[in-house]
This record gives C-alpha cells, structure tokens and sequence, in this order.
C-alpha cells in the first residue's frame, strides 16, 4: 500500500481518498515503516517543459519535446557511454530527476538548458526562450 501525504506543522496529512482510508486503519500505537520518496517538483517540471515547448514551435529540426529533451540532455552531459561486448560503444542519456533537485540544482541544470534551447532555434526565438529564465 502506498499512501500520499504531505507534511503539515501538525504531522502529515493524507491526500487522496486512498491514503484517508488507509490512515484511519492505523491505530495509536501502532508501527509502520515508511518509505520516503519525494513526488517529482511540480514547479520544476513545469517550467522545465514550458521551455522544451516554446523550443518546439520554434525549430524544424526535432519533432517533439521528447526529442528535445535528449538532446538537451546529451549537450548537457547527461549521458553515459555503454560498451557492449560485441558491437560499437553507444551512448545512452541519463535521467533527469527533478525531484532530487533542490533550487540550486535545477537552476543550474535549467541555466544550461536554456543555453542550448537557444542554440537549437533560429535568433527571432531566443527572446522568447529567454523569457523562461
């Protein structure tokens, strides 16, 4: 069972229907163990797609966001090179795990990202682009 929860100056407090049934099961002195796992940054996401978007409508080259995203990725360094046995080496990107971010990281990341979104439209997008920053 896992529950959703968020952290209140009281305790925590459950947020779906599920994660209400499931704590009104859980008497006093009763022990749980729990498994902590941060939801991906909502805001982070959201802001990190807007640009992807804006990108998008602005170039020829790729096809969807989620062509722009590896590639921002890969000029980012996100990636690593895998060395079959048999065969050419590859390269695989890594994931980008927004909710390990904190605000310094992600707006390094997103500084980054910003810089090669520019890179891949034409000059009549950059101020667009920008505007994400």
């Amino acid at each position: 069972m896992q529950l959703l929860l968020k952290r209140i100056e009281q305790g925590f407090m459950p947020l779906n229907d599920e994660s209400v049934k499931a704590t009104l099961k859980i008497k006093e002195g009763d022990e749980i163990y729990v498994e902590y796992k941060p939801r991906r940054s909502y805001k982070f996401h959201k802001k990190y797609w807007a640009l992807l978007n804006a990108v998008l409508y602005n170039q020829e080259h790729y096809k969807s966001v989620d062509n722009i995203h590896e590639a921002v990725k890969y000029r980012a360094g996100y990636y690593e090179t895998i060395i079959p046995l048999i065969g050419d080496p590859f390269i695989v990107t890594k994931s980008i795990s927004f909710h390990t971010m904190d605000a310094i990281d992600f707006e390094s990341f997103y500084n980054v990202a910003i810089d090669i979104c520019v890179e891949l439209t034409d000059d009549e997008a950059v101020e667009q682009i920008i505007k994400f920053n």
